[in-house]
Order: structure tokens, then sequence, then C-alpha cells
């Protein structure tokens, strides 16, 4: 540094450069600048690295031009080196001197390229430097022995007290205050200035203007408002009014004007007490009041939360008037803890510790809270209620200013303002109600705003034509200093009311109103003249509510006697073009005046409070999320829940759920069940009140438009605000307790001692009074925290009284450990070190694993070997388990990582589960800071549904009353910064900016000796020195080396006593040593010590006893100064013992307490029935020995084999000459003995066994092994309770107790649960499963062939199903129903595809292809005969038919065509053909979608079409059992035959059916029997009886036999060839019946107009013989034809003309 100074002097003279241009002087400025970052890199780095802190050199902070009047005659010479560093560095940078700038001097400023650093460690370094220097300092002194800090080298300086020397010490080092100093001293006017160079020249400067750089143009607004630097934040800091009462989102302020303060705050009060008592909740809460009442016990007799906790906050208001306390003295005191918040400004922890006279006993802590909050909501209200007022009153101005500007203006009747609802705005007691006010307003108003808006904008001109002055304005500066500034000239009062409106408009906006705009549905449907259609409808909005509100038809509905109809034609308009059209907008219209009613929309919804039900149901997907181990498992089909039945945080808990798309939930009206009506209950209540009970067509059409009205208001409107209402107050109470259960929580955690206290009570057992144990320097303790990780180390280390880390070890084997080795011997060896050297009081280990409570026994076993001297005791020291979870997080956190930057993470913890132990509550307010650590603490698992405001405020509340009633010392939070500094912004009065503030003065001042040096040094104002006065503590004993002998110590400023109330202290302290205080020389200050030494000396003195309070209280009343007992009470207990500890004595975790540090689980939650997953660890076996209590065997071994081991486990050895030979196999063996349950475990550290009995349902389980495996995840219940002491429980996995049918196990479900809802929709989510499970998997085939490809059913289906595939593709593929078989998918056409079975046989293995493949038992070699003799044939006969000329396209290529769809297009088509040509019978093809292979054949002969299918096989075309090998040999089989029936066996195949080639087709599917034909003749008319029985002849007795084998020729009928069976033996049949062969050729002859026969020249035709049967006659369909009576009798006339056969010319005919 040396080197560098010098070669500074030598090369860089004064005045060389200063004509340089600017970009030389840039460079050499860098270059200078980068030398000394090096510097300044180089310390950092060494000190990174060592952990400590490296001595620098002085660091210089700019080169000064000398003057040219310094010169070396002046000076004396030549100076020396000092000399010359003092003048062109300005001094060393000491933290307080810094150069004065000199205006006739040249500076040079240097840049800092660096970005400011926000580092702590920084802050640390800094600050430990100005210690270092106050020390320096305080050797010289002034008169009055105060310390004379160095002052400021520095010239004029704008601040006091440099927030941008501050802002150094929070940003790092490398902020540049010099150079924000320097560019403020700079001239801000342009200039010249005059220089000489070295030659003695005259050079003329120029002064350019420079602006003033501030902290804000320096560093990001966000890092700003991180570190509480804004401007905000500075009028914060210095404003004489509690932080958190101007953090509020309304701050709290005094009532405006004064005089009408008294008047406000009596109304406020009768507001919060009306809401406080009478104020019942939706949901049940008590839980959440009981809670707040167990954080604020009552201190006397108590009016409110009954011992079965039914009313409370919010309760009733009656249970109090039953003791007595009349609700105008509560007023009366609620109006006075308001005077002492909005007034006085004391905070609620001031008024609850110093004021409990003014609200005991009638209210509790809580209360005042809850007052406290409660006055938020009053200003808003009142806020809002005064913006609607204005906002009223100037559209009465308004309008009545129109009227009178204009007196023919459009404006109705209606169009006015009354004073009444202004009178009901000013009325208005919440919110909601204010909310509906404003919308009623706005509807009826709404569209005159933009007039008003209009109307106030011009009052502005002539407001602005005045001559306005600037105003000047207080703001201030970066240090925090006022100045006063010119601003712009403010406007005039009356502005506020002009934004009146916008302010009322946006706060109804947020109560979920939209804006009224021109278009408006209710303006437009106005503006149309509907508003005189709605006048008929016989009764207003107002009257309704009445109605509704009184529940009977006060005022009578007018109904008009002319139809709606025809009234509605008078107001026909191009918006309601139509009748429909104008009653629509009627109703709508309607609609909107019954919602947007004020008076209505309370009624309904007050009703809807009452009668809301919650209706839930479970998603899709919250069938499978939601399991036994949900929260929502017993409330996920909730069927009209009643409000009033949610208890604590179950709403919540269903919202999350629904947030995250498991649940459905709403709020609604129950249906009327009772009435049967399908109207819910209001509606059905309400709907006789709306009509008229008269049947008349007229009123019956009224009626409907006006019910039509309501349930439009209802459904559309009003039901979906009340919900939403319901929704966020049923939210805000659920969050309300979730909000207690957290304060309760944090309460259990910091309202514990130190455990100190503990230790303090040792020391008196053990005598520590002097030795190494002593407690003169506080607690020390051990920390020790490892990670759950085998080879990872850990760490033990000892912190001192101070909180502050003493020395560390680490443990590199700790976590090798185990409960049958202990722990490594090296690592215990130095712990048993740290602990000789260290000597703590007490061991915290942290509550990672079980692992934790094996290391406390090794530790205390260890320990107890120790000497006495060496642990202090014949007993070892305590050895405590630790909740780590704080600890983890500090491990993590900032805070953590500033405090001990070279320390690994496990070290951290471990310093942080000792300090846990030495203070809670210091843990705990260190992670409230501004990076918000403390909100990463898991104390509820709702936590994360509360806003981050909710949350911290619910912790902030109770660190604001821990650390209150604690009390703070604040000169240890400066000599402690790290650990004790942070409780310093939950003192009354004060916060984080504040606390900031003050220990920042109170560093620069020394110690606070007194809390009168709060005011006098530290500039607090009086509201806040009131407030924190009284819990700051001087702890006079640490003072004694720091004050001096002409300083005055007051002792009660070591006590909880407010200095208020230090006369009253002194007196009684000089009554209680009666004492004359009116000698001379006495000194009432005297007699508080000798009181307090007295104490000190014995706790249990009475040297106070005597006095007689009532009577000084008496006295105090007598003077005007109030009921002071309560407080004289306080004095007397402070004075024995002063600032007593308040919290609950240290107690060492229970088994429960430590069964959920470890596991993380509360021990309720492991109850009887649990579903778990444990994971398999072992088998355990036992001898059977054990159970005839005989001699142990388990160190034989058994050389039986497994049978042996099965039968011993069987029997159990349970005679005594099974064990006898048991024992004497192979002597002194091990015997492994019966298996006889297994072991299980799970992540958390939890055990447990299975039994044998518990582990199926088939018993016996011969072998065990094969069930369950070690490292196998199983399924299993809790057959009872958690032991939490063992860590052990009790399983089972049998499928019974698994699937538990009778609910033994599963939760307890919810009283409302809909359990019909739920097995419906099990049932339905079971059939989409059906329907979406996927197909069997395919074996992939190792086939080289180019039509065989390895693929699915779907993708076979896909490739061949594209347009550019032709017909007649194929597709080989595997398939799903066996590796034996392959399936052969070609197309037939678009949208029809064939898939054949190919079986194969004599194959190699699973992938090869079979030798030989047949299909429908027709063998073939190989892939390619299939595709030639099978497919190829196909296409080719598929294509005939396609491209025939009556080939119709019936189907359109779309696979899912139905067959009815189908035959809709063949009958259209065929019945156009017929119209065009009637003389002949159309005829066509089509493919069959559901049948592939199969072809409609369709004609149409007269008015029915007949369908017939014919069938596509390899070897042709098969149609009525006959195969074709070309079409046209089968269209004139057709046409010769059409008009035959088809053979009875060739019916319709059902749909989808493959048909065997060759095979025929039947119409009905069967052959009917002779029962059918008997009743068939049975129907017959008796003409057409007589006339077949005359032509068969009356005397044949014989049955026909009609069931012949078909196309058997015969040349006569045999009546005794066969006997049908069923026929008795004789062959007779019953009375009356006649031959059968001539009816059934009168039968044929009726239909055809021709004998029975075949058709001469066709194949197979038989010449008809009389009196014998056609074998082509189908019997069958002709004795269905008559059972079903479709057949028309013979007729008696000669039979009509046949006409002519179907020809294959270009026309179908007939």
């Amino acid at each position: 540094m040396a080197e560098f100074m010098d070669d500074e002097v030598e090369d860089d003279p004064v005045d060389e450069d200063v004509q340089e241009d600017e970009e030389d002087r840039k460079r050499k400025r860098d270059d200078y600048e980068a030398d000394e970052d090096l510097e300044d890199d180089g310390h950092d780095l060494l000190e990174e690295n060592l952990g400590v802190k490296v001595k620098r050199g002085p660091k210089f902070h700019r080169v000064r031009a000398m003057e040219a009047a310094e010169s070396d005659e002046e000076t004396g010479g030549k100076k020396g080196r000092k000399d010359i560093e003092e003048e062109l560095f300005g001094g060393v940078d000491d933290g307080e001197e810094e150069a004065a700038p000199r205006p006739d001097k040249v500076q040079q400023k240097r840049p800092s390229d660096r970005a400011p650093r926000l580092h702590a460690q920084d802050e640390d370094m800094q600050n430990l430097d100005n210690e270092e220097e106050s020390d320096d300092d305080s050797f010289i002194v002034d008169d009055d022995g105060q310390p004379i800090h160095g002052s400021k080298a520095r010239g004029a300086r704008r601040y006091d007290d440099a927030a941008l020397q501050e802002a150094q010490d929070i940003f790092g080092l490398d902020f540049d205050v010099e150079d924000l100093e320097e560019a403020e001293n700079e001239s801000d006017s342009e200039g010249e200035y005059e220089e000489e160079d070295e030659d003695g020249e005259v050079i003329r400067h120029t002064r350019r203007k420079k602006n003033r750089k501030s902290i804000m143009e320096v560093y990001e607004p966000s890092d700003l408002e991180h570190n509480l630097k804004t401007q905000q934040d500075n009028e914060i800091r210095l404003a004489d009014q509690p932080e958190r009462f101007q953090l509020r989102s309304i701050p709290v302020e005094a009532p405006k004007p004064p005089e009408k303060a008294a008047a406000e705050l009596l109304e406020e009060a009768r507001w919060i007490h009306r809401h406080l008592f009478d104020d019942s909740t939706l949901s049940n809460q008590r839980a959440a009041q009981k809670i707040l009442r167990d954080l604020s016990p009552r201190a006397a007799t108590s009016i409110k939360a009954p011992a079965d906790g039914g009313w409370g906050i919010g309760g009733d208001s009656k249970a109090a008037v039953a003791v007595g306390l009349d609700t105008e003295s509560r007023i009366m005191k609620i109006k006075e803890i308001l005077e002492f918040i909005r007034v006085q400004s004391y905070e609620v922890q001031f008024i609850v510790t110093y004021r409990r006279e003014h609200f005991e006993p009638e209210f509790t802590r809580e209360d005042i809270q809850e007052i406290y909050e409660r006055d938020l909501l009053w200003m808003q209200l009142q806020r809002r209620r005064v913006n609607l007022v204005k906002l009223m009153t100037k559209m009465q101005d308004y309008l009545q200013g129109v009227r009178l500007a204009n007196p023919s203006s459009e404006l109705e009747e209606g169009d006015e303002v009354s004073d009444e609802a202004i009178e009901q705005v000013r009325n208005a007691t919440t919110l909601v109600e204010l909310a509906d006010l404003f919308s009623e307003f706005k509807m009826i108003f709404g569209r005159h705003l933009a007039g008003l808006h209009t109307f106030d904008v011009g009052k502005k001109p002539a407001r602005a034509m005045k001559k306005e002055k600037p105003v000047k304005k207080e703001e201030f500066d970066e240090d925090g200093n006022a100045i006063v500034v010119e601003d712009e000239p403010e406007e005039d009062a009356a502005d506020d009311d002009a934004t009146a409106e916008e302010a009322a408009v946006t706060e109804a906006d947020r109560a979920g109103h939209k804006r009224a705009v021109r278009s408006d549905p209710f303006f437009l449907y106005k503006q149309a003249g509907l508003h005189k259609f709605v006048e008929k409808f016989g009764i207003t909005a107002a009257k309704l509510a009445e109605n509704v509100e009184g529940m009977f038809q006060i005022n009578e509905i007018e109904s008009e006697n002319t139809d709606p109809d025809v009234f509605a034609e008078a107001y026909l308009s191009t918006r309601c073009p139509t009748v429909a059209d104008v009653q629509k907008g009627a109703v709508s219209m309607m609609a909107w005046l019954i919602a947007k009613n004020a008076h209505f929309r309370r009624v309904a919804r007050r009703f809807f409070i009452e009668q809301a039900a919650l209706v839930v149901q479970a998603t899709a997907r919250g069938l499978k999320e939601i399991d036994e181990n949900h929260p929502c498992y017993g409330v996920k089909w909730l069927r009209d829940k009643p409000l009033r039945d949610l208890t604590d945080d179950q709403y919540l808990k269903i919202f999350q759920a629904k947030k995250e798309g498991l649940l459905e939930m709403k709020i609604q009206i129950p249906l009327d069940r009772e009435g049967q009506s399908g109207k819910d209950l209001f509606m059905a209540k309400v709907i006789p009140l709306l009509t008229v009970d008269f049947f008349a067509k007229e009123v019956t059409a009224w009626n409907s438009l006006r019910v039509r009205a309501l349930e439009k208001a209802m459904s559309e409107i009003l039901y979906p605000a009340f919900e939403k209402e319901v929704h966020e107050q049923l939210l805000l109470e659920a969050k309300s307790f979730v909000k207690a259960q957290i304060r309760r929580k944090l309460f259990q955690s910091i309202n514990v001692a130190p455990y100190i206290d503990a230790a303090e009570q040792r020391s008196k057992d053990e005598k520590w009074e002097e030795g190494p144990f002593d407690l003169s320097d506080g607690i020390r303790v051990m920390g020790i925290a490892f990670e759950d990780v085998r080879d990872a180390p850990g760490y033990a280390v000892v912190i001192d009284g101070y909180g502050e880390v003493l020395e560390s070890v680490k443990l590199p084997n700790l976590m090798k450990m185990s409960a049958e080795r202990g722990i490594n011997r090296d690592d215990m060896e130095k712990l048993t070190d740290l602990f000789r050297d260290r000597k703590p009081h007490a061991i915290a280990i942290a509550s990672e694993t079980r692992k934790a409570l094996d290391l406390k026994d090794a530790l205390i076993s260890a320990l107890n070997v120790l000497p006495a001297d060496e642990k202090g005791s014949r007993n070892s020291p305590p050895v405590e388990i630790v909740d780590n979870l704080l600890s983890i997080l500090y491990q993590n956190s900032e805070t953590g990582r500033m405090e001990f930057p070279n320390h690994p993470p496990v070290l951290r913890q471990a310093i942080s589960v000792a300090r846990r132990l030495w203070d809670p509550l210091l843990s705990f307010t260190q992670l409230y800071n501004m990076d918000e650590d403390i909100l990463n603490l898991n104390f509820h698992p709702l936590q994360s549904q509360l806003a981050k405001e909710e949350f911290k405020a619910a912790l902030q509340v109770e660190f604001v009353r821990r650390v209150n009633e604690v009390g703070v010392d604040l000169n240890r939070c400066i000599s402690h910064p790290l650990t004790h500094g942070c409780v310093v912004q939950f003192v009354c009065g004060l916060g984080p900016r504040k606390a900031q503030h003050l220990m920042k003065i109170i560093k620069q001042n020394g110690v606070i000796v007194s809390r009168n040096q709060l005011v006098m040094i530290c500039r607090l104002g009086p509201k806040v020195f009131v407030n924190c006065a009284g819990f700051i503590k001087i702890n006079v004993d640490e003072l004694s080396d720091t004050v001096t002998g002409e300083q005055y110590v007051e002792p009660l400023d070591a006590s909880r006593i407010h200095p208020e109330a230090y006369e009253w202290a002194r007196k009684m302290c000089v009554d209680a040593l009666d004492l004359d205080e009116t000698a001379d020389g006495a000194n009432p200050s005297d007699a508080v010590v000798e009181v307090l030494e007295k104490y000190a000396q014995n706790p249990d003195s009475d040297v106070l006893e005597a006095l007689d309070l009532n009577a000084f209280a008496d006295e105090l009343k007598k003077l005007d100064l109030g009921d002071k007992l309560t407080t004289l009470h306080e004095i007397h207990d402070e004075l024995r013992e002063r600032f007593r500890e308040k919290r609950a004595p240290y107690a060492s975790p229970g088994t429960e307490q430590i069964f959920e540090m470890i596991v993380g689980e509360p021990i309720t939650e492991y109850r009887k029935g649990r579903l778990l997953a444990p994971t398999v660890t072992g088998l355990d076996t036992r001898c059977g020995v054990h159970r005839l209590g005989m001699r142990c065997c388990t160190l034989r071994k058994c050389p039986t084999p497994m049978t042996g081991f099965v039968r011993a486990a069987r029997t159990r050895l349970e005679k005594p000459e099974f064990v006898f030979d048991h024992q004497e196999l192979n002597g002194g063996m091990d015997c492994k003995g019966y298996l006889c349950f297994v072991k299980v475990y799970l992540d958390n550290g939890v055990s447990g066994g299975i039994g044998l009995e518990n582990l199926s349902d088939k018993q016996p389980i011969d072998i065990p092994q094969e069930r369950v495996k070690r490292g196998m995840i199983i399924h299993a219940r809790l057959l009872e309770d958690l032991d939490p002491a063992k860590f052990y429980g009790k399983f089972t996995c049998r499928s019974t107790h698994l699937v538990d049918k009778d609910n033994e196990y599963k939760p307890q479900r919810d009283r409302y649960y809909d359990v019909e809802a739920e097995q419906a929709a099990m049932e339905r989510e079971l059939r989409k499963r059906i329907k979406l499970v996927p197909k069997t998997n395919f074996l992939k085939r190792v086939i080289a062939h180019p039509a065989f490809k390895n693929v699915n059913f779907e993708e076979a289906e896909k490739y061949l199903s594209g347009a550019a595939v032709p017909a007649g593709e194929a597709v080989i593929r595997p398939s799903s129903k066996s590796n034996s078989k392959l399936t052969l998918s070609w197309k037939i056409a678009n949208g029809i595809l064939d898939h054949v079975d190919i079986t194969e046989k004599d194959k190699e293995n699973a992938f090869s292809l079979g030798r030989r493949l047949t299909i429908d038992d027709e063998e073939y070699d190989d892939l390619d005969e299939i595709l030639a003799r099978y497919v190829q044939p196909m296409a080719t006969l598929v294509g005939d038919l396609v491209q025939h000329k009556y080939h119709v396209d019936s189907h359109g290529g779309q696979p899912g065509t139905t067959r009815p769809q189908q035959r809709e297009v063949i009958d259209k088509w065929l019945r156009e053909q017929k119209a065009a040509m009637p003389n002949r019978i159309p005829f066509c093809f089509s493919e069959c979608v559901t049948a592939p292979r199969r072809f409609f054949l369709c004609h149409l002969p007269r008015d029915s079409v007949r369908e017939e299918f014919l069938t596509v096989t390899p070897l042709g075309y098969t149609y009525r059992r006959q195969n074709f090998n070309t079409l046209n040999h089968l269209i004139k089989y057709f046409k010769d035959h059409f008009h035959e029936a088809p053979p009875a066996q060739m019916g319709s195949t059902p749909h989808g059916a493959s048909v065997t080639p060759g095979t025929g087709m039947s119409l009905s599917g069967r052959t009917p029997g002779i029962a059918a034909i008997n009743q068939a003749f049975k129907s017959l008319p008796p003409n057409v009886l007589e006339r077949l029985q005359q032509a068969g002849g009356s005397t044949s007795r014989s049955t026909p036999n009609v069931f012949a084998t078909p196309r058997t020729p015969q040349s006569q009928y045999n009546p005794n060839s066969l006997t049908p069976s069923g026929i008795t033996p004789s062959g007779a049949t019953p009375s009356g019946a006649a031959p059968w062969g001539k009816a059934a050729q009168m039968w044929q002859k009726a239909m055809t107009g021709q004998p029975s026969g075949n058709t001469p020249g066709t194949p197979g035709s038989i010449p008809a013989t009389p009196g014998s049967v056609s074998t082509t006659t189908n019997w069958g369909a002709a004795a269905e034809a008559w059972v079903s009576g479709n057949m028309a009798p013979p007729p008696t006339a000669p039979p009509p003309k046949r006409p002519a056969n179907p020809d294959s010319g270009d026309s179908s005919s007939r």
C-alpha cells in the first residue's frame, strides 16, 4: 500500500491532467478502481476462507488536489509522508470521520462498477468497526462525562444522521456513500472557475450542472422495500404513532372532527357490541372460541363463554344479562377501549397490561383484540357509507338542477333521490346492506351517472380560474429528517366529493356488482316502454318484500282481466318485435326490480342463510384419489347438509378439494319434498304470495308471468349472489379456526420458559453456586444434530448463556450407530471431551429419526461413568429430545447462512437445536424477518389456504403478547443483535422500522441506562414512548461497569412498572418501610432499593404485605385518577419479583410428544383401523417350547425337513413328548422354530408385526414364506392403536379387513353422507372402466410376408379404413385369442371389414408360422394360398355386386350405420323406382354393414318391400341354400323364384352373426310345430274353414306330413307315411281338423294365383300332382302368417292376373 501511495504522489501531479479529455480521465479512474478492488477482494477472500476478520491497512477515499496556497514554505518545508497522505486522501475511512470537500479544489470522482451487495455479513463487519471506534472515542468525554465522538470533517452536511451511511451498513461495503455526497455538494447551477496550470497560466473551466443522486436512484425499488428504506418507511419510522397502527389496511386515526369524536365512538361502540355479542356464525365454531379462551384466560368473573362453550365471541348476549351486567355498561366500556385505541393511540397489549381495570371483568384480552379488529371493519363501513351518501346527495342535487334548467326534460316521476333513501344509507350497519342499497341505486339512477360526471367536470374550470398558490409540503430525506418543499397546488377540498361516485362504485364493484352502463338490459327495456307493462303485474317489488317478510299476503295482487298476450301487442317495437319478446322483456324487468330491491334482498338472504344446505359430490378424479387417509373421505358425498352442522375447518377442507378438482360442491336451498312441487323451500312459500287463487285463463297467464319473474330473479341473480356471500363467510369462519389453531401451536412452542429456570432449580439441589457449573454467565447447552443418511456426519456444539457458539465438533460416524453396537467409540470420545471442556448444563438432541432415542440412551450411559466433579453431580446431565423442524428451517434460511456462513448446514442445525432449548422465544422470533422464514414452518395442514398477510398477522399477535410479557433488554439486544435483537420489533408501539431505527441510535450513543433516555436520546415520541416504556427492561446489574457515578439509574426501570406509576410504587415502598418522606434528604427511590434488596435476600419476605391497597386505590379515585386497584396489585407483585417469568416452566416431552416429533404426525392419527402401506422387513420365528413354558431350545437346530416345520407350526409342540423329541434331534444345534409373524416397517420409523392368523383369510397357511417376502410393500390395517413408547403396532392384511364391508375399521362418515349417490357414481365409473379396458395384448410374431403386420385390431381397422386402400386389400395380423391363431382382416367396402380366424397347426414355437393353416375346416399350405383361394375370389364377387347397376350404397361408407338406417335408404330407392315404373318390380343389392359378406336383396312387388340376403363365399354366391358361380345366374334364379316363399331355414340371422357358406336363411329362425299350425287353422274365419273342409274332404282324419324332407319327390301324399312327434300314437287329430293337403293348395293358390308346385323349367322342378304338397312351400311361414293374422282369407272372386316376371332388362318390373 505504501508503494502504491508513493507512485500516486509522484506520477499523478495535481495540475497535470486538468485539461485532459474526458476519456483519458475516465480510463485512469477505472484503472485506479481496478487496483483498489484487487486489494479489497484479496482481503475479502482471506476473510471468507479463514472465517475470521483480517486486519486491513487504512483505506483512502479519493485523491484531492492540493491548494496552490499550501506551498512548502507555508508548511515549513517539505511535508512528511503522513502529511501528504492526510492531505491527498483526506484521512482514513474510520466509519465516522470523512474528508470535507473544498469548493476551490478539483475533486476526482471514483466510480463504482460493482453492484451493491445486500449481505448482512458486510453489515456485521461495519458494525464491528463502529464498535471499535466508539471504544476509542469514549476516552474523550465532555463536562458531563459523555463521550465526545469524532466530529464530521466534511463541511456543510445536509443530514444529521445520514441515511446513506445507514444504507451502506445495510447494503454492504460496496455502497459508495461519497459518490452521492460529492454529487450533492456539487453546485446545482452552471458557472465558470479559474485555475493555474504548472506554468502559471490561468485556465478557465466551465462547471456543469449535475443532478443530485439519491438512494432511490441507486438501488432497485424492490431492494429498498425489502430493507425498509423507502420514503414510506421513513415516514412510518419517524411518525409518533405505533407502527402497527400505521400499517393497518386503514390506519388507526382519531375521529374527525374532534368535537364529534365522542358521538362517533359511542355509535361505533354500539355497532361493535351488537356484532360482538349478537352475531352468530353460520357454521359451528365452538372449538375456535374455546381455543381463543384458552389463549386469553379471564382474570376475574366471566360473563361470556360459559362452561359449556355455547357462546362467547359472537355468542348470545342474554347470558351476560343473566349475570347482572347490563348492555349499556358494556357499551361504555367498549367506547372507553376505542378511545384508548383511536384517540390515545394505545396498542392492544398496552391496554391489556396497564388498563385492565377498564375492561375487566366484562371482557377478556382476546375481546380487546377482537374490538381492535372490529374497529377496522367499522372504518371500512364508515368510509363506504360516507362515499355513498355523498354520491346520492350529488345525484339529488343534479336531478333537481336538471329539472329546474329544463322543465321539459325526459325525467320520470321515479327519477328522484329521496331523503329516506339517503337516511337508509346512513343507518346501514353492514357492508352487505350497504351493497344492497347501492345496487338498487345503481339500477334506478345508473343511466344518470355519466351526466353527473359531466356535471362535476364542468365545475372544475370555475375553481381553476382562482389564483392558486404553491403548497408547502413536508417530506423526508434519506436520513429521515423533515424538509419542506414546494409542491403543486392541492385541489380544493370539494374535489374530494367529486370522487365520491368513483369510490362508491369501486366499493360496490368489490362487492361483486357490475357498473351500470347504457347497454344495461333493464335500461334498454325501459327505453322500449316495457316498464308500463310491468306495472300491470299487479304488485311491486317493495310490496312483495313486505309479503315475504310476513309470509302472508299483506298486499293483495291487482290482477288484470285482459289477457297478457293481447296487452303485450301494444308494446311491440323493433327491440321486441313479437308478443313473446315483449313478455320476456317484461319478465326480465320485473326480475331485476325484485332482485335489486334492498328490502327483498334482505328478507331473501335471511331465509337463504337459515335454510341453505351443502351438497357435495366427488368427481371422477376424486373417486380415485380420496381414500381413507384423505381428510375429505367422510364428506365426499353430502346431501343437504345444513350449514350450522359444518364444524371447525371442515368447509375449508372441502373447498381445497374442490380447487384440486376432487369435489364439486354447491350451496342451495333444499327442495320442498313434502309439497312435491319440484320447487325449493323458498319458492314453494313465496309463489302463493305472488299469485291469485282464481281459475281463469287471464289470471293463470298473469300468474305465470309473475312466477317466471320471481324464478328468474332468484335463479339468475339472487341465488348465485347469496351463494357467493355464504361461501365467503364460511371460508372466513373456517380460516378463523385455522388461525386459532396456528396461534395455539405457536403459543405452545414459545410459551416455554428458558431452560435456565430448570437449571436454576437443579443448581439449588446440586449446589452449583460455585464451581464450573455455576449459572452466573447463564446456561450452556450442547446441541447434537445429524442427517438420516448413513455416511453423513453429525455435529455437536456448545453455546453460552447468550446463545453464542463456544465450540463444535464433527462426528463422522454418528449415523453408523445401532441399538446393538451403540455409538462409534471415536465419536463418543469427542462428545465426552466436549462435555468435559465446556461443561454444558443440558444436552439437546435433534429429533431426526428414532436413532435420536438410541443416541440419548447411549449418551446417558457414557456420561454416567464420568466422575461427579466432571458432570457437576452424581447424576448425568439432562438429555432432551428437541423438535428439529425449526432447526431445519434455520439451517437453510438466509438468516442462518448470514450468521454462520462457513458452517455446514447440519452444524447450523445443531446450533438452532441448542438455542431452542436455551430460549424458545428467541429462536422463533429470529425467523420472523423480512425473508418471512417463519411462514415455512408447518403449523397447520391448511395454512396454505391463508393469505400471507393473514398468516403473518396471526403469528404476530402471539409474538407481540409473549415478547411484551417477557420484556426486552435493549442493551443486551445491542450487544447480541443476532440472537436478541429480533425481539425488539414486537415491543408494544414499535415495529420492524422503528426497532431498526431505535437500535441504530442506541448503538451510536452507547448503552441505555434509563427509560428516560428513550425520549432524550432516542427521540421517541410521547405516544410511542408510553406504549413501549413498560416493556423495555434496563438491567441495572449488567450496567454497573458502564454507568458513571453521576448518572442516576432508576431501579424501577428493571421492572414491568410503567413510568406513569413510578410515584405510586415509591409511595408503596415508603409506606411499607414506614419512612418519613418529608424528612430532609429523604429519597423515595432509596426506599424502593431497600424493598427490592429485601425481596432479593428473602423472596418470602412480607415487607409489602401490611399495605392496604384498597385504601390507596380509594385515594387515587378521589383524585379523579380512576379505579387503579388492579394496577396497584400489579405493582405489588412486580416489586416482589421484577419481570417474573410468566411462561410455563420447561417440561421434558412425553412419549406422545416425542412420537410426534420423530414421526411428524400426532399419535391420534394412528388410530385403530388406519390403512397403511408398510414394507416387509423379515419373518420372525419362535420355538414351540415357549408355549409350554419348558426349557428354551432356540439355540438348537432342528434337522427335520420342511414338513416337520409345518407340523410343528400346526401342533406348536403342544405335547411334552413332542418337545422332548424336538430337543433330542441333533442336540446342541440351533432350532429355527415355527414362523409366528411377519415384521413390517414404515418409512417414518414405526414398526409392527402381522400374525399368521391375520396374514390371509385362507387358513391355515402352510408356507407363509411364499406369500410375503422381504422388501415387499403390502397394504395393512392397524388392529389396535399404536404404542407411542415403542413405535410399534399390530397389523392385519386379511382381505376381509382390508375391504371392510361392515365399516368396522374405516373412518366414520358424516351423518349426511349420500350413500345412494356414491353407489350410483361407482356403478357409472365401473361401466366406464369396462368400456375402456384395453383388449388382451397379442404376442408379436416373426413372420416374413408382405401382408403380415404386427398390429392390433384398432390399428388394422385404421389402416384398412383409409380412403386410399382399395377394396379387397387384406392384412394378416396376430390374434389376441391365442398364440396359435392369426386373424385375416380384409376390406369389403368403405366402412365394412371382415375378420376371419386362421388356425395354425404344427408350429415350431410361439413366434413362428404353423405349417398347416385352416379356415372353416378348409386347409391351406401358406398365407399366399389363403389370399389366392380365399380372399381374391370373394373380392371379385363383391366387386361384381358393387359395380352392378342395381347396387345401392345404403351406408355411405360409414361403419356405424345401423340396419334400419340402411333399410330406409333402400326402401326410398325402391319406391322411387316403383313410382317411375308402376308395372315393374324393382329390386336392388346393398352391403350389410352389421354382417360382413352378406348383401341385401330387396324387391318391391306391391306396397311393402321384401328383404332377403345373399352371402359371398369363395365358391360363389349363396342364395336360398343354393350356390351360384356368377351374378347373372343368381339374378335369373331370383326372377324365376322371387314369388316363392324362402326356405324355412333361411330366416334372418342375428346382426353380426356369420353365415356358413352354403347354408340357407330363415325368416324366423325356427320351424313352427303342429301346435302353431293347429292354432292357425282354428283362427280361420268360419266361411274359410268350411271351404277348406269341403276341399280337403270331411272323412279324412289323418294329419298331413308337413315335416316331409325337402326336395323329396312324392307322387301322392300318404298320410300314414310319417307320424310327427307330439301326435297321439294312433295318429288321430282332434275332432274338426281338416286334411291339410288341400288347405295348403288353397293357401298357395290364394297367394300366387296358381296351384302349388315348382315353376317349370327351373332347376329341381317337380311336376305338381293333385293332392301333393310342394316341398318348396314354406309351411312354417304359412302357419306363422295365419297365427299372426297377416294373411287375408282366400278371395272368393277369381284371383287377379299374374303380373309379368321380373326381367333382366334395363328396368326392374313385375
